[in-house]
């Protein structure tokens, strides 16, 4: 997947399938439009890529910009555009932006929207507009209806609002996969060690937006297995931490695994970060934490 940093400074050499939005999370509504832009770029007769086009305008997001174009590779898309909302973009007249970029720059032979896009100088562009100028510019839109979860239609506004109460089985719901933290494991204060439950340390992305502290029943994927655990998010305040990382015991492991990648998703929240009195107090709990760990079931 090739990635542009400089949407004005991208001229597209083939008609592209692009799809358009912020894709926060690539919840089940945006893949479900990832998807049919991948599958028009799969079935046009002739070569035809599939393009991500895609705003950052949250200081926090529900995917770290590695973690967004690792899913983006997977889920087969050609490029990614990764495009700042700055002046450029935000006083561009709507159909300017069909004109100088869908079709201009990126040579758009489809256009795959949900049916909330906006788009434009203060959002005046809709599906409307799309449609209206089909003819003129030799593209053809397709509007995707919105996805729903429990009547209610799928939106990162839902998951932030469910992931900062650490509601993980909602977030895992609207998201269609486990919420996770990944990051190279580093080196901890190894103090787990001295109470016989040895951890993995990883500092989440700076734009990672994180569930509440505290310690969550969680999954890792490390090396190609898959290991049962429990994860503090948090300072860790009973030994003094200053930042908030995720520390990660896994239950049935053993090994050097310092500087390698994981990938640890959060699956249900147990209880509020706390500060113990002593490290038995810590042990203790972290005992009676493990045990409702293995009890969990999905």
């Amino acid at each position: 997947m090739r990635v542009i940093k400089d949407l004005f400074s991208f001229q597209s050499d083939t008609p592209c399938a692009v799809t358009i939005g912020k894709f926060d999370g690539i919840h089940k509504g945006h893949r479900e439009l990832i998807r049919r832009a991948a599958a028009h770029a799969r079935n046009d007769a002739e070569h035809v890529q599939s393009v991500v086009l895609t705003f950052d305008m949250a200081p926090a997001m529900l995917l770290t910009e590695e973690e967004r174009r690792a899913v983006l590779e997977e889920m087969g898309a050609d490029v990614l555009i990764e495009c700042s909302f700055g002046p450029e973009i935000i006083t561009l007249p709507a159909e300017a932006f069909i004109s100088d970029v869908l079709t201009g720059r990126l040579r758009a032979r489809f256009v795959i929207a949900g049916e909330d896009f906006r788009f434009g100088y203060e959002r005046r562009g809709d599906d409307r507009l799309l449609r209206n100028m089909e003819k003129q510019f030799g593209y053809r839109t397709e509007i995707v209806p919105e996805v729903l979860e429990g009547g209610e239609p799928v939106s990162s506004t839902r998951i932030r609002n469910a992931l900062e109460l650490g509601n993980m089985e909602e977030v895992r719901n609207l998201l269609g996969y486990d919420y996770y933290v990944t990051g190279k494991i580093i080196h901890g204060r190894r103090l787990g060690r001295t109470i016989g439950v040895p951890t993995i340390n990883q500092i989440p992305g700076r734009t990672k937006l994180l569930p509440p502290n505290g310690v969550y029943v969680s999954e890792t994927v490390l090396e190609g297995r898959l290991l049962r655990g429990i994860t503090n998010i948090g300072t860790k305040p009973t030994v003094g931490g200053h930042f908030v990382g995720a520390e990660t015991y896994l239950f049935d492991f053993s090994g050097n695994v310092y500087d390698e990648n994981a990938e640890v998703r959060l699956l249900h929240f147990l209880r509020p970060e706390t500060r113990f009195g002593s490290l038995d107090e810590l042990k203790n709990q972290i005992a009676k934490d493990e045990a409702a760990a293995r009890r969990f079931e999905r």
